[in-house]
């Protein structure tokens, strides 16, 4: 893995995970309060 593709990986990650985590959990927070 070249050093360029390790900084892209991580800017994915940082950019794109807490992104996805975020949403997932408001997802779940959805369906408990619901019930």
């Amino acid at each position: 893995m070249s050093a360029f593709e390790e900084g892209w990986s991580m800017k994915f990650y940082t950019i794109k995970l807490p992104k996805f985590l975020g949403g997932f959990v408001k997802a779940i927070l959805n369906t408990f309060q619901k019930n």
